[in-house]
C-alpha cells in the first residue's frame, strides 16, 4: 500500500512540476514575443489561436473523462476505449483541420491571416496525444511524458525566441 502511494506521490509531483515549467516558460516567451512581434502581430496570432482552442475543445469530444472513468472500471477492455478514443479523436481532428483550412480559404481575406489559421490548425491534429498522457497517468507513468514535455517546450521555447531575435515574420 506504501509503495502505490509513493508511486502516486511521485507522478503527481512530476505533473505538478512539468505544469509549473510551463506555465512560467510561457509566461516569459509570451511576454517576450508580446514585445518584439508588437501589438498588431501578437494580436493576430492570438486572434486565430482564439478559433483554434474553440475547434480543439469540440474535436476533444468530450470524452476524456468517461475514457478514464471506463477504463479504471474496467481493467480488461482500457486498451479498447483507449484505442477507440484515439481512432475517434483522429478523425474528428482531421475533419476539423480541413473545415478550419476551408474557412480559412474561403471567408479569410488576408493571406498571412489564412497561413496563420492552417499553420495553427496543424495544432488540432496534435491534440490526439493527450489521450496517450492519460493511459500514462493511468498507469502511474507521468515522470516520462513530463521529460518528454518538458523537452519539448523548452525546444519550442527556444525556437520561437530564435526566431524573433532573428526578426522572423508573424508567419514563422
Amino acid at each position: 500500500r506504501y509503495i502505490e502511494q509513493g508511486r502516486f506521490v511521485s507522478n503527481t509531483s512530476w505533473m505538478l512540476g512539468q505544469r509549473i515549467y510551463s506555465m512560467i516558460l510561457s509566461l516569459v516567451v509570451g511576454a517576450v514575443s508580446a514585445q518584439y512581434l508588437g501589438t498588431e502581430n501578437y494580436g493576430v496570432i492570438n486572434y486565430v489561436a482564439s478559433y483554434i482552442s474553440i475547434i480543439t475543445m469540440l474535436s476533444g469530444l468530450g470524452l476524456d473523462s468517461v475514457i478514464i472513468a471506463e477504463a479504471i472500471n474496467n481493467k480488461d477492455r482500457e486498451d479498447a476505449f483507449f484505442g477507440t478514443a484515439i481512432c475517434m479523436r483522429l478523425v474528428l481532428a482531421f475533419v476539423s483541420f480541413i473545415a478550419i483550412t476551408v474557412f480559412a480559404l474561403c471567408f479569410v481575406k488576408n493571406r498571412t491571416l489564412q497561413v496563420i489559421f492552417i499553420i495553427l490548425a496543424l495544432g488540432v491534429l496534435i491534440q490526439t496525444y493527450e489521450l496517450l498522457t492519460f493511459w500514462f497517468q493511468l498507469k502511474l507513468l507521468m515522470k516520462y511524458v513530463a521529460i518528454a514535455n518538458i523537452a519539448a517546450i523548452t525546444i519550442m521555447s527556444v525556437w520561437k525566441i530564435s526566431l524573433l531575435i532573428i526578426g522572423a515574420s508573424v508567419i514563422s
